[in-house]
């Protein structure tokens, strides 16, 4: 609007600098030589007029036949560009959508119209192209190479610390996530790394300070949400049990602490139920775990609760108090019916122990039952029923990282390195190798054949019960690697098998639910 205005002003000061010309006639006297040139004013405007228009037509025609191979070479090159660009969007959209044909197609498209120097998506695109293709090795050579160039270096060091986590490079993984950390300190990948890192060293202060700075930098709205509660617990709890041996009374605060800011994360209250057990602090410690046993019933919790009691039948009556606490729940009945075993009260062992597997049928109980039966009455047929629904029963509730058990909760994964890692579930059918925190286990372990002896019997009674006998074992040992923890040396699980054979061997081991892993007899 304010151009048509102006153009409209424009044309209204020339009509009127014409229509004043013409009222106010006048010549132009031009005298060259002996000659002279008289022309009216109005005339030599119009005259001069013309001759700009000309010149300026002249300037343009000749400007635009010597730029003209520059503007061709122009036009060609945002062709190509566009080309190049359509080409990238397609090839990362076939990335993500897994189609190799024609990621690679897009690739060598890319390659052929844009230049990676001037467009770093070319090589980001080349490097995932070589991935989804299990090219490794060319895509790390790639992933070095946008490392090494400053618009690419975050996304190189990300791609090579994805690639080294993934293949169990846990070191180099750090130190990518550390030199990206120098670089960026908002990147959050890397700050998560770096934490997973300084805690799997046992730098329990730096972690929480590396995490105090971290939850400045968000909005203040964000700074209390439950996740970030959770991951400062979980530091709380693996600094006051790491510090406990060298500073007592300062883990006991932090364990109390962490505790306090999320009294239903089973792990805090461990810590600090243990500190104060430690401490002579009987009572306050059975009040934290009685507390979290009214909403939260666990294994480890009632293993503590029972710890410090050194008589069976002392146990049997605590376990009978804290069973009190939610009696309709698996681990109420489960610990009143181990204890009352332990302490010699079979009948009350097979009743808490029949109620545990009716509100939930697991392997713990089943087993058992099967202890409980051989000592009760020794019917092994009875004990070979419970054991063989032990083998078909849900799995108890381990530890567990990273696709391996562990016996007791650790802050960090010891295989992985990463932070609240190690979590409470049932494991699979076909589990992974059960580790202790405090060694180490050998990849590849070539367990020995189990072997059993066989004793022929003299009448075709005891044959059928030898074929029955071996045929249990054989299932047993096809479940031994469901229920106990592996150790290089071979360890014989046999059946409750009739006591007047001679052969059994002397290193028998049988499934017991205390460990829940072997227990020599």
């Amino acid at each position: 609007m304010v151009r048509v205005l102006f153009y409209v002003l424009v044309i209204a000061i020339l009509g009127a600098g014409f229509a004043w010309l013409a009222n106010n006639p006048g010549d132009l006297v031009m005298d060259f030589g002996s000659s002279r040139v008289t022309v009216s004013v109005l005339t030599a405007v119009i005259a001069f007029v013309l001759l700009v228009v000309v010149v300026l037509l002249l300037l343009f025609v000749l400007k635009s036949v010597f730029l003209a191979p520059r503007k061709l070479s122009r036009h060609f090159e945002e062709q190509r560009q566009k080309k190049g660009r359509d080409a990238l969007s397609s090839g990362l959209l076939a990335v993500l959508s897994g189609d190799v044909d024609t990621a690679k197609r897009m690739n060598k498209r890319v390659a052929r119209y844009l230049d990676s120097e001037n467009e770093p998506l070319a090589k980001f695109l080349e490097a995932k192209t070589l991935l989804i293709e299990n090219d490794v090795p060319n895509a790390l050579r790639v992933y070095e190479e946008m490392s090494k160039s400053p618009k690419t270096q975050l996304a190189g060091l990300h791609g090579l610390y994805r690639e080294a986590m993934r293949s169990g490079a846990y070191e180099a993984a750090g130190q990518y996530a550390e030199k990206a950390s120098l670089i960026a300190p908002s990147v959050t990948w890397a700050n998560q790394a770096m934490l997973d890192r300084l805690c799997a060293e046992g730098s329990w202060d730096k972690a929480l300070e590396l995490f105090d700075r971290e939850v400045k930098s968000l909005p203040r709205a964000e700074r209390s949400s439950n996740k970030l509660t959770h991951k400062r617990v979980v530091l709380l709890t693996g600094q006051a049990r790491d510090m406990f041996e060298y500073y007592p009374d300062d883990a006991r605060k932090t364990a109390l602490k962490a505790q306090k800011l999320d009294p239903s994360f089973v792990p805090a209250t461990l810590v600090a139920a243990d500190i104060l057990y430690r401490q002579h602090e009987t009572g306050k410690a059975d009040r934290l775990i009685e507390n979290l046993w009214k909403k939260s019933p666990h294994a480890d919790l009632a293993s503590l609760y029972l710890n410090g009691e050194e008589r069976a039948v002392d146990r049997l009556k605590k376990a009978k108090v804290l069973a009190q606490k939610i009696p309709q729940s698996f681990e109420s009945c489960f610990i009143v019916a181990r204890s009352a075993f332990d302490a010699g009260e079979l009948q009350l062992a097979r009743d808490q122990a029949e109620k545990a597997v009716k509100i939930a049928p697991r392997e713990s109980a089943y087993l058992l039952l099967a202890d409980i039966e051989e000592a009760q009455s020794g019917d092994q047929g009875r004990v070979r029923q419970w054991l063989s629904l032990a083998v078909r029963a849900d799995r108890d509730p381990v530890w567990m990282a990273d696709g391996k058990t562990f016996d007791k909760w650790q802050p960090v994964s010891p295989i992985s390195g990463k932070l609240d890692a190690v979590h409470w579930q049932a494991p699979s059918r076909t589990p992974g190798l059960t580790l202790s925190p405090d060694e180490v286990i050998p990849a590849t372990i070539e367990q020995m054949p189990v072997k059993s002896k066989k004793t022929a019997g003299t009448d075709h009674g005891n044959t059928t019960k030898t074929d029955s006998t071996s045929t249990m074992i054989k299932d047993r040992e096809d479940n031994s690697k469901a229920t106990q923890i592996f150790h290089t040396k071979p360890v014989v699980v046999v059946d409750a098998v009739d006591p007047s054979k001679p052969d059994i061997p002397v290193d028998v081991t049988r499934i017991n639910v205390d460990d829940p892993g072997v227990r020599k007899k």
